[in-house]
């Protein structure tokens, strides 16, 4: 008779492999194997929100992603309420794995000003392309504006704007006003923003609703009470089933007559996903009852305000569209106050990868810990600091953090925020970069890398890994661990060249600078995390009023420039500092900007 064997029913022993367990095993194999971390573990899903626009590289080993791209909310207009940004949801979407995919978030839609009856301000698209070969997986359109309130013989203005969504018709003192078309598809994004079928004129003025992704905007019932924004779509790719994209509230006046109780007007409420209430202007004794922002959603959309006109506090506001929805932005108290801002747009990605997988952020976002992890790996890049013009000095590198075995909780949402290069200037020392962080408990921040100091403003600032300084001034100083200080600049010419800045690396202080030469940037870090090994966090060269210029360290770092030529960037999601500019007459070299950063998790 036969013996069965791990793994067979007759033969040898099969060997089982992190991927792959072939054969039939028994209870008490699978443990041992389990403890050994050689025992194939289920796949896991990922979720991935992007509230910025980033690049997402397709892991190893995914094929499709299910996805949910919500435009930016239209900006409520001088009356009537902002139309939801377009809202797609979808499964299965086929997906390359090792490609680089740019995630486009869109911005709100401005508000009608202060006192100003014109429309709102449109949302912007959000999408999911790929940028070589350039093709589009998904697009949705910004939504709407609001209409106006015009009291001219003209009627310029005062209908809705179509968009994702359309914007709520406004207020015409010459007859009725119509809502803007939503985007019908196919496939359809939105629905259309209601009608205003009444003159603005005493007893009282109204305004129709936005559209929502999932229903039209309410029309005004009456010259005294405004239309409700269009409820948005529902999703539960997050877990949880939210509405997105909903319908700005259309704004309203009382009015002082008849009198003297005068009559009463009602804004119309934000519709559910985000989308703002409507304001009141009161011109008389009457009540006035303003419009509640649209809830179940990521953020609630805000409230309207009563208010009295402008400059006269409270302003009769329209509550703004909830920031990531999708809402529309509520109108304004007609003409007399301002309206809300549309909601930012969002992008969420879900798919199934290998076990042991990696999530690469490079914008702010969330991640929610799949079902079989209980620790993570994390790598956290700051942005970095950018050079300084004018013979400045070079940049710090953003803040470097990495660790292993980070104890999560399977199921749980984490929020990724990750920071900006500062921006250089053409002639002052330009700006910090801006940290990093994963809200873990507790939580890792990686700090902003400093900018450069030059010859008008001579230190450097203190970051992530310190700016280099000019003229013999204090550099910027680094936060230990996640960086060194910058290098000193010197006042000794001919070219008085200024210090590098810090980077990551090892002792990577940036190098001094001396009479004919800039300082280097410090060197950055090296890690595998991605994948591949990629070098990370390194500072910008310092700059030179002729002679040499300083070169950018390893892992992004800008170089430096000599007499008026602009400096080195540092390079996009890795947090190296920017070059600093040179200088041989005004208005001199421009100081280059920090790099982004990055935040990599991989899933144990």
């Amino acid at each position: 008779m036969s013996r069965r064997l791990n793994g067979g029913i007759i033969g040898p022993n099969n060997t089982p492999t992190t991927s792959v367990a072939s054969g039939v095993w028994s209870l008490l194999a699978q443990q041992i194997y389990r403890s050994q971390g050689i025992w194939p573990l289920p796949p896991a899903t990922i979720i991935q929100s992007f509230t910025a626009s980033g690049n997402w590289t397709c892991p190893t080993g995914v094929t499709s992603v299910d996805y949910l791209v919500v435009a930016g909310g239209g900006g409520g207009g001088g009356a009537g309420g902002g139309g939801a940004g377009g809202v797609l949801i979808g499964t299965s979407q086929p997906v390359t794995a090792g490609t680089t995919y740019l995630i486009t978030v869109g911005a709100s839609g401005s508000a009608a000003a202060v006192g100003n009856g014109t429309q709102g301000g449109s949302g912007s698209t959000s999408s999911i392309t790929v940028t070589s070969p350039s093709s589009t997986l998904v697009t949705t359109s910004g939504g709407g504006g609001g209409g106006g309130y015009n009291n001219s013989p003209t009627s310029t203005g005062i209908n809705g704007v179509a968009g994702g969504s359309g914007g709520g018709g406004g207020a015409y003192t010459g007859g009725s006003t119509t809502g803007g078309s939503g985007t019908s598809g196919p496939p359809l994004q939105g629905f259309a923003g209601g009608n205003n079928p009444f003159t603005a004129a005493t007893p009282a003025y109204s305004s129709g609703g936005g559209g929502g992704a999932g229903g039209s905007g309410n029309a005004s019932t009456s010259s005294s009470v405004s239309g409700a924004g269009g409820v948005g779509a529902i999703s539960a790719i997050l877990g949880p089933s939210y509405y997105w994209g909903g319908g700005g509230g259309g704004g309203a006046q009382t009015s002082t007559n008849p009198s003297p109780a005068g009559t009463a007007a009602t804004a119309g409420n934000g519709g559910l996903g985000g989308g703002g209430g409507g304001g009141v202007y009161v011109s008389g004794p009457a009540t006035a009852t303003p419009g509640t922002g649209g809830g179940s959603a990521l953020n609630s959309g805000g409230n309207g305000i009563n208010g009295t006109a402008a400059p006269a506090t409270p302003l009769a506001t329209g509550g703004s569209g909830g920031a990531n929805t999708g809402g529309g932005g509520g109108g304004m108290g007609i003409s007399q106050a301002v309206a809300g801002a549309g909601g930012s747009g969002i992008v969420v990605i879900k798919y199934t990868a290998p076990a042991s997988s990696i999530a690469i952020f490079y914008a702010s976002g969330t991640v929610i810990i799949p079902s079989s992890c209980s620790s993570v790996d994390y790598l956290v890049v700051a942005g970095g600091g950018s050079g300084a013009a004018r013979r400045g000095a070079g940049g710090g590198a953003g803040g470097y953090k990495a660790a292993s075995g980070q104890s999560v909780t399977a199921g749980s949402s984490y929020t990724i925020t990750v920071g900006g290069g500062g921006a250089g200037a053409a002639t002052s020392t330009g700006n910090n970069g801006s940290d990093s962080s994963v809200s873990f408990s507790p939580s890792v921040t990686s700090t902003g890398g400093g900018k450069g100091g030059n010859a008008s403003s001579n230190a450097g600032s203190n970051g992530g890994s310190g700016g280099g300084s000019a003229d013999g001034a204090t550099v910027g100083n680094g936060s230990a661990p996640q960086g060194n200080n910058g290098g000193l600049g010197t006042a000794t010419g001919p070219s008085y060249g200024c210090g590098g800045g810090g980077g990551a690396g090892p002792s990577a202080t940036g190098g001094a600078g001396s009479g004919t030469a800039g300082g280097n940037g410090g060197n950055g870090t090296a890690s595998t995390l991605s994948g591949t090994s990629v070098t990370y966090a390194g500072g910008g060269g310092g700059g030179t009023l002729g002679g040499t210029a300083g070169t950018g360290g390893s892992g992004g770092g800008g170089n430096g420039t000599t007499n008026n030529t602009a400096a080195g960037n540092g390079t996009a999601n890795t947090g190296g500092g920017g070059g600093g500019g040179g200088y041989s007459s005004d208005p001199g070299g421009t100081g280059g900007n920090g790099g982004s950063g990055v935040v990599i998790i991989k899933f144990n």
